[in-house]
């Protein structure tokens, strides 16, 4: 309940975040001040050790590779933690095809502009240059 609220509330401090909701790693930030509360209060005593089983996993060295576990030792056990964010990864852009940067050329109306398509070509900004010819095409549609 915690992590849908910290995923859905928006940020109500001053700053750039402001109105929108947390990413995944401000809120892995946040559990993991919170599961460091929680051991602090464990081991002063004050919260039951039997919270911690909620907060981590526990799980041993077994299915790890030899070259990875720590040497001249038996089983090792290990706590992770339970919730975790994964962050997104950002979807590959699309690669600009030759016959479009063509075009693009073709379509613009002086030196200055063509000079800077070349330049964004060759500095490989494939977001940047997709989003030029798609507003020329739209452009060109009205």
């Amino acid at each position: 309940m915690f992590v849908a609220m910290l995923k859905t509330t928006p940020v109500d401090r001053a700053g750039a975040g402001r109105g929108r909701a947390r990413g995944p790693g401000r809120i892995n930030h946040v559990l993991a001040v919170v599961r460091e509360f929680y051991k602090h209060a464990v081991a002063d005593g004050a919260v039951d050790a039997s919270v911690l089983a909620a907060l981590y996993e526990v799980g041993d060295d077994r299915h790890l590779p030899a070259e990875l576990r720590a040497e001249g030792s038996g089983l090792r056990y290990r706590a992770r933690p339970r919730h975790v964010q994964r962050a997104r990864r950002a979807a590959r852009p699309v690669p600009v095809r030759r016959d479009e940067v063509q075009a693009l050329l073709r379509a613009a109306a002086s030196w200055r502009d063509r000079f800077l398509l070349v330049l964004l070509w060759f500095c490989g900004l494939p977001r940047v240059f997709r989003t030029v010819l798609l507003v020329c095409h739209s452009c060109r549609e009205l």
